[in-house]
């Protein structure tokens, strides 16, 4: 059995939004050194990608706490450790442990923090069109790396996303495209909000 410490837990998708997150906060303090220090060719690319990533880093962290808090932990909770309540137990522990609630939990409150109340770097009010790309590219990508690498080699995490199953695919593709578009409209509103 894997241990949630090794190398294969940088292939979910909630470590990808931790790994998202943390690169947005690297390039936040980055980009200040970056104009104080007159790097002119690299203020540009660093800009875009911190702008960019925002839309991103929100929509990656809100999937990660609503899904994993209001569908699968329970789930598991309730119907898969039904008539095991020792295994309860230590599933209990493992979900309130430092390690989980900071990926599920405190991931959401980082992304918030970072995109819409400490934002001073990206004087937007809200988000545009090239947002949604760059948060669709980047599913693609990591529906490309699910699908190729790690089903291939029989790792299904997700096993909505089975290539076997074509309404699986053909409803799981709405259902994450539909999240996606609400995501953005949601946290859209939001940001409008709280401008005035």
């Amino acid at each position: 059995m894997l241990r949630a410490t090794s190398t294969f837990i940088l292939c979910t998708y909630t470590i990808q939004s931790w790994v998202a997150q943390t690169l947005r906060h690297f390039l936040a303090v980055l980009l200040p050194l970056v104009q104080h220090y007159k790097y002119q060719s690299l203020l540009l690319p660093i800009t875009v990608l911190y702008r960019r990533l925002r839309f991103h880093v929100l929509f990656s962290a809100s999937v990660t706490f609503l899904i994993w808090n209001f569908i699968l932990f329970p789930y598991v909770y309730l119907v898969a450790f039904r008539n095991k309540p020792s295994q309860r137990q230590k599933f209990m522990r493992w979900n309130f442990s430092f390690h989980l609630q900071q990926i599920h939990l405190c991931n959401i409150i980082f992304a918030y923090l970072n995109t819409v109340v400490y934002d001073h770097l990206d004087h937007r009010v809200s988000m545009d069109t090239m947002d949604l790309w760059v948060a669709s590219f980047c599913i693609w990508m990591y529906s490309l790396f699910y699908l190729l690498i790690l089903d291939r080699y029989g790792i299904h995490l997700y096993p909505i996303f089975s290539p076997r199953s074509h309404w699986g695919m053909a409803l799981s593709g709405t259902l994450i495209w539909g999240i996606l578009y609400l995501t953005f409209l949601a946290w859209n509103t939001w940001l409008r909000r709280r401008h005035f």
